[in-house]
């Protein structure tokens, strides 16, 4: 189901979003997480941008070039609201290289240690 394909999981520090994204995507997944991402915008009454979001894609498996074109324009779409990307790395080297391929023009962190990560998130 495509809901269970990611959680919004606030951080400790206010300003900060650690999204969990699990599985294989497709349309139907992307187009989920696209409204769970507007629903959130819409609840949320802060008028200030995210600070830190850390994409957690440890759980997550290659995905298809059109879901990654996908993420690259909800990325993108997203950028001037987000001041720093952190990305949880999977153990997989090919979705690594499609992380590190779709974050090449985006300010991120990499991390392979879920510890690092949360400490990043909550610095």
């Amino acid at each position: 189901m495509a809901e269970e394909r990611f959680e919004f999981v606030t951080g400790h520090k206010p300003g900060t979003l650690r999204i969990v994204f699990r599985g294989f995507w497709d349309d139907d997944a992307v187009d989920s997480y696209l409204a769970a991402l507007r629903q959130r915008a819409a609840m949320t009454a802060r008028p200030s941008p995210i600070n830190r979001v850390l994409l957690d894609m440890k759980a997550c498996t290659v995905q298809s070039q059109t879901v990654m074109n996908s993420f690259m324009k909800i990325i993108t779409n997203y950028a001037a609201q987000i001041s720093e990307y952190g990305v949880l790395l999977p153990e997989s080297a090919l979705l690594k290289l499609q992380m590190e391929r779709l974050m090449r023009d985006t300010p991120a962190v990499f991390f392979s240690e879920e510890s690092q990560a949360l400490q990043w998130l909550a610095s």
